[in-house]
């Protein structure tokens, strides 16, 4: 059987790294909670760490969830797809 341009792509797959996106993330996440800390350090000066953190955690998982984590995705999908080659069967 030959081996035309087709068959070729049949034996590639592409999955996500988990590296690749975890320092996505990382660099995406970091100024994101530095911003929510200190936008809420005015009304939470007087707060103990555990009721910040009561605060900030459901802000910063929704925007992960529907903001961050998609846009990544979006913006930075080839970076994340590795290539993988499949044997032929």
């Amino acid at each position: 059987m030959a081996n035309n341009g087709d068959e070729t792509h049949r034996h590639i797959i592409h999955l996500p790294s988990k590296a690749r996106l975890a320092s996505l993330l990382a660099v995406a996440v970091y100024p994101l909670i530095t911003l929510l800390l200190y936008g809420m350090s005015m009304v939470t000066a007087s707060w103990t760490i555990w009721q910040r953190t009561l605060i900030v955690t459901p802000v910063m998982v929704l925007l992960m969830v529907y903001v961050v984590i998609p846009g990544v995705h979006r913006l930075f999908s080839r970076f994340i797809l590795r290539p993988v080659r499949v044997p032929a069967e």
